[in-house]
C-alpha cells in the first residue's frame, strides 16, 4: 500500500500549475467532516477521488471550489493562498465544478443551458456562441442542442452538466459523481468523453466517483478518504489491491 504524506502529496505537483489544499480541516459545530486532508492535482491529471459515503469527498470539493471555507489549512491555486474566496472568484480563475444534481435550466435548449454560463462568465454573445458550439461537440450533445433540457436522456442531462462546465475551458475540472444511475456501457462512454475533455483543454479533473471502472479507465492517481482523513495517495492498481482501502471503500476484510 502506498501512504503518502501531507508535504509529499502536495511535492508531487507543481505548484505553477497546480489546485490544492494543505493540511484542510473543515469542522460543523463538534463535527469534524475533513481533518487535515492534503491533496493536489496538477494540470493535464485525472485525480480520483474515492472513499465510503460520509467520507468527506464532496465536502472536500466544495472547498476546493469556494463553497466551503476551511476551518483551518489552506487552499492553494497555483502555489499561491485562495483559501475563503467566494465560488464566483474560484470560477474566474479557471476552476469549474458538476454538482450531484444537474442544476440545469429545463425549459431552456440545451445550448442555452451551456451559452448562459459562458454570458454570466462575461463573455460576449458571439464569443459565447463559438464556445458553446465547441462543448456540443466535445460532449457529443449536437444531436439534441435544440430540445429543451428537461427532455433528454438522464444521460445527456449528466453531459450538459459537463458542458455548462467545461464552455469557457477551465484550468482545473471538478466532477461530483458525474456516472451515478449509468450503464456500464453508458459509463464506457462517459470514460472516454471525460478523458477526451482532459486532452482536449488541458485541465486537471478531480472526479468522485463510485462506478470503480470509470476510476480504473481514466484516473492516473487515486486519492483515498475515510471518515474525512486521507486514506492513502497512489497508484489505482495498486490502491484497489490494498486491503485497507478495499475495507473502508467496498467494506471487504
Amino acid at each position: 500500500m502506498t501512504n503518502v504524506n501531507a508535504s509529499a502529496a502536495l511535492s508531487r505537483s507543481d505548484a505553477s500549475s497546480s489546485l490544492a489544499t494543505e493540511d484542510v480541516s473543515i469542522r460543523f459545530g463538534g463535527l469534524t467532516a475533513i481533518d487535515r486532508v492534503s491533496l493536489s492535482v496538477a494540470r493535464g491529471e485525472i485525480l480520483g477521488l474515492i472513499g465510503p459515503n460520509g467520507a468527506g469527498k464532496t465536502t472536500l470539493v466544495n472547498c476546493l471550489t469556494g463553497f466551503q471555507r476551511p476551518s483551518s489549512g489552506n487552499v492553494l491555486l497555483n502555489g499561491r493562498t485562495v483559501s475563503g474566496k467566494s465560488p464566483q472568484f474560484y470560477r474566474r480563475e479557471g476552476i469549474a465544478r458538476t454538482f450531484q444534481g444537474g442544476r440545469l435550466f429545463r425549459d431552456m435548449s440545451v445550448r442555452d443551458n451551456i451559452e448562459v454560463t459562458a454570458l454570466a462568465l462575461g463573455y460576449g454573445r458571439g464569443e459565447a456562441a463559438v464556445l458553446v458550439e465547441d462543448a456540443l461537440v466535445l460532449l457529443g450533445l449536437n444531436a439534441v442542442a435544440a430540445k429543451k433540457a428537461g427532455s433528454v436522456a438522464y444521460t445527456d442531462e449528466r453531459r450538459i452538466g459537463i458542458a455548462r462546465a467545461v464552455v469557457v475551458r477551465p484550468k482545473f475540472l471538478l466532477l461530483d459523481e458525474p456516472a451515478a444511475g449509468m450503464s456500464d456501457h453508458e459509463c464506457e462512454e462517459l470514460a472516454s468523453t471525460i478523458a477526451r475533455v482532459r486532452d482536449d483543454i488541458g485541465c486537471g479533473i478531480v472526479i468522485i466517483e463510485h462506478n470503480m471502472s470509470v476510476i480504473t479507465a481514466i484516473c492516473g492517481r487515486l486519492h483515498v478518504l475515510d471518515s474525512g482523513k486521507t486514506l492513502a495517495v497512489g497508484d489505482p492498481s495498486v490502491l484497489l489491491r490494498s486491503p485497507e482501502v478495499r475495507n473502508a471503500y467496498l467494506g471487504e476484510t
